[in-house]
């Protein structure tokens, strides 16, 4: 059974997507050739994929229909900027999902471990120094509606917070449309 907020993502993407974050799999949006995939770990075998920071882009204003911000701004220390910065980018659309009570925190042990995992499968080539991936994979405090709606509300980004499925504990989603 597929994640509920993964196929809230796939229901609002409009092509081309850039997938930010995708972390554990860059190829959940290979459904095109216009897709591309960011990261800040640098992946093997997946075609379109850029090693880059969420919060300074580096494509030009207006370049993908979507920006895919799925289960990231949960890990990120300035989400605002994070959410800023893909609405520079999108030029129809920018998707959220947030996993709502997601505190787990790996130690550092084992996400060294997690990050030797995926070298021996031969999916990540190198980590960036401060890797979500090879340092932490924490996430940064509860996740709840009504978190989203106030860091919509403090960007102004006006738009309505949904559940995602029916999964326990729910996740949160939200579509921004920018035209």
């Amino acid at each position: 059974m597929l994640d509920p907020r993964l196929c809230y993502q796939w229901k609002h993407a409009i092509a081309p997507v850039l997938n930010v974050g995708c972390e554990s799999d860059p190829g959940h949006f290979g459904f095109s050739r216009k897709n591309v995939n960011l990261d800040r770990d640098l992946w093997r075998g997946y075609r379109r994929f850029v090693c880059g920071d969420a919060e300074a882009l580096p494509f030009k204003a207006r370049s993908f229909a979507t920006v895919m911000l799925g289960d990231v701004v949960d890990h990120c220390l300035h989400p605002a900027a994070v959410i800023r910065e893909a609405l520079r980018v999108a030029s129809r659309r920018v998707v959220i999902t947030v996993p709502e009570n997601d505190v787990h925190d790996i130690e550092q042990e084992d996400a060294t471990h997690h990050a030797a995992f995926l070298r021996t499968l031969g999916q990540v080539r190198s980590f960036a120094k401060d890797s979500t991936l090879a340092y932490t994979h924490k996430t940064h405090g509860v996740w709840t509606r009504a978190r989203l709606v106030a860091l919509l509300d403090e960007i102004g980004a006006f738009t309505t917070v949904e559940a995602t499925g029916s999964q326990h504990p729910p996740g949160w989603g939200a579509v921004i449309e920018t035209d």
